[in-house]
């Protein structure tokens, strides 16, 4: 089968999208399908983009015009994948260019066009992309929805705000997967202890992201402040690339006093990922809105509980008070609860992680859904 995924960005990016799209074709490689990847030469990444092809994974990449922060409008894309021949393609991102001309192509060509939309509300949009996705959603989205033969979504609550666009059969859940074997690694610990300062009697809440407002590390940073006045040895470790909002951040925490108690990473290597997760007490997860929320999931999988925001896919994966604690977006005064509740008590926390654990363990596996997505294939292109 000659399988055609489209992304806005891919490796050596890493992102949730880039990730999705990596596993998923390299696996499909290995079954023996032919797979191309279309995206963009964006990169989040320090490495060249004029990668070509890797693990078997042939990859085209085509500049992009005008913003580069959302849509990626990239029309040189569309005469090379009118001309692809292919048994299916497969789109991530609801608002992605390379999505919308897949959806007119397929129709056009009579292939089969599936798509992931990874949704964010509107309400979760600012400024000038708020305007532009009032527009988007309602004049392209929709239209993209209608088109495609399988709209695959990752929770329950992404099926809900969108099968308002097109007929509810049309969706089927498919989780997103975790890197088991990579995050169990304990190979760098001590190396990733050392270089950030990170003490034993510390006890460490850990935040992995983009560095960006809604992704709400104000909130712990204002937690923090009340959490120091009653716990000493606290450590917060900010992991992630500046989207804009670093030295916002940095500010407050200079204001609270808190520079000793905070720690800013920047983007780290990856060879560092699991160290960091299994170097953390609490994963706090304070997001305005997750269409998934891999990261939980992620930090869940190394036994590590999580204090985040009862929204999106973020309550399909942490079950409050099951696996973590959850509270609205914003409420500083709840994740403060919350959080001393869990630096307090260390036999809730292990049994909150091990839980976690077991759980995302049976439900996050990149083989199982692969073999999903591989069976959808198969089931769309025979009705063909």
């Amino acid at each position: 089968m000659k399988i055609i995924y489209l992304v806005p960005r891919f490796y050596p990016s890493v992102g949730g999208g880039e990730t999705y799209v990596y596993e998923i074709a390299s696996r499909m490689v290995k079954k023996g399908h032919d797979v191309t990847v279309y995206t963009t030469n964006i990169t989040n990444s320090s490495a060249l983009t004029d990668v070509k092809e890797h693990n078997g994974i042939k990859i085209k990449r085509f500049s992009v015009l005008g913003p580069k922060n959302f849509y990626h409008f990239c029309p040189d894309m569309e005469k090379e994948l009118n001309m692809e021949k292919g048994d299916i393609m497969h789109g991530m991102g609801f608002t992605f260019f390379g999505n919308d001309l897949a959806a007119r192509i397929c129709k056009k060509n009579k292939m089969p066009f599936v798509h992931n939309p990874f949704y964010h509300p509107i309400s979760t949009s600012q400024g000038k992309r708020k305007i532009f996705r009032i527009f988007y959603d309602y004049f392209f989205g929709r239209k993209k929805l209608k088109q495609a033969s399988k709209i695959v979504a990752v929770t329950n609550q992404e099926i809900n705000y969108l099968s308002k666009y097109t007929k509810r059969r049309k969706f089927k859940k498919i989780v997103l997967g975790i890197d088991f074997k990579n995050l169990e690694s304990k190979e760098y610990l001590k190396e990733f202890k050392k270089k950030y300062g990170i003490k034993n009697i510390d006890t460490i809440l850990l935040s992995l992201g983009r560095i960006k407002k809604n992704k709400g590390n104000q909130f712990i940073i204002k937690a923090l402040k009340e959490i120091k006045k009653k716990e000493k040895h606290i450590k917060l470790l900010i992991i992630g690339p500046d989207d804009g909002y670093l030295d916002e951040l940095k500010k407050l925490s200079n204001a609270y006093s808190l520079n000793e108690n905070i720690i800013f990473t920047g983007k780290i290597q990856y060879k560092f990922l699991a160290a960091a997760y299994n170097s953390a007490d609490i994963f706090v997860f304070p997001s305005e809105y997750e269409s998934f929320g891999i990261v939980a999931a992620e930090a869940l999988s190394c036994a590590v509980p999580v204090v985040g925001t009862d929204i999106g896919g973020t309550r399909e994966i942490v079950i409050n008070k099951k696996y973590g604690l959850l509270s609205k977006y914003g409420d500083v005064k709840s994740m403060t609860k919350n959080l001393l509740r869990l630096i307090r008590d260390k036999k809730l926390r292990k049994k909150m992680g091990t839980e976690g654990k077991k759980y995302v363990y049976k439900i996050f596996n990149w083989d199982n859904i692969t073999n999903q997505l591989e069976g959808l294939y198969k089931d769309i292109t025979k009705r063909k």
